[in-house]
């Protein structure tokens, strides 16, 4: 297996689900991310692994929501098939480091403390509610012979799992840098400043979310989000996929970099 379909399966056991139609001949796979750059990772290691794009679609933000929610979606039987039977067992060790770095990139957050005027890193916490998911995540880390602990979080009454050895988290997360979480951490370990993390959240979390939500979705942009959106996409590429654009535009190497 290509590590790179673990991390996939990380995320998809994480931020998505495995659906079949009631029928049983339809199936797909699906990925909800807000964050840009991780829809242009997960776009282009499709384009890579399987051969195709995966189809793009957009949840509009309602209510208190303000970002808009992509959804990565892989429609075909032999795509759920595969990560429908994932076997920790049968992973090889990169394999295993690659589908835990998925889970943390989807549902892990980064904890800091204060120390003075400093900003220290106290834990990894990934938070997650689904059963199968819970279990997978406590199974990887008993391969790996992580020691993972857990308390409970006593408003929303389920566990949270946390991980404090800050070496080995950075071991975890440097498998791939899909999103700003990896410079959350960097930040946290005093190896870029808070101003940078602080920029590249708003950056890759906010401005390119509601950018590229607006123009997915036929909205009106103002003068200076399309002189930005002129510098990530060649806007006469419009009669592609989403994926497609994204995964051929200079957005991609600007946020792969």
């Amino acid at each position: 297996m290509d590590y790179r379909i673990a991390f996939l399966a990380g995320l998809i056991y994480g931020d998505g689900n495995l659906y079949i139609y009631p029928d049983g001949r339809r199936r797909y796979v699906r990925i909800y991310t807000p964050d840009v750059s991780e829809v242009v990772w997960t776009a282009k290691v499709s384009r890579e692994v399987f051969g195709k794009y995966p189809i793009i679609g957009l949840d509009k933000p309602r209510r208190n929501k303000r970002l808009y929610v992509f959804r990565l979606e892989l429609h075909d039987r032999k795509s759920y098939d595969l990560f429908s039977r994932i076997d920790l067992a049968k992973m090889s060790y990169h394999e295993l480091i690659g589908f835990l770095s998925g889970i943390i990139y989807a549902e892990g957050h980064i904890k800091t403390r204060r120390k003075g005027k400093r900003i220290l890193f106290d834990a990894l916490e990934i938070e997650m509610k689904k059963d199968p998911s819970i279990k997978l995540l406590i199974r990887v880390c008993n391969l790996l012979n992580i020691n993972i602990r857990f308390y409970r979080r006593l408003k929303r009454g389920h566990k949270v799992y946390y991980i404090r050895d800050q070496y080995l988290v950075e071991k975890l997360m440097d498998i791939e840098h899909i999103n700003w979480k990896w410079i959350k951490l960097l930040a946290s370990l005093n190896k870029v400043d808070l101003c940078t993390y602080a920029l590249t959240k708003l950056y890759d979390h906010v401005i390119l979310n509601d950018i590229i939500g607006k123009f997915f979705s036929g909205k009106p942009l103002s003068e200076k989000e399309i002189s930005l959106l002129n510098k990530m996409i060649d806007l006469e590429s419009t009669a592609r996929t989403r994926a497609s654009i994204l995964g051929t535009s200079p957005i991609n190497q600007l946020m792969t970099s």
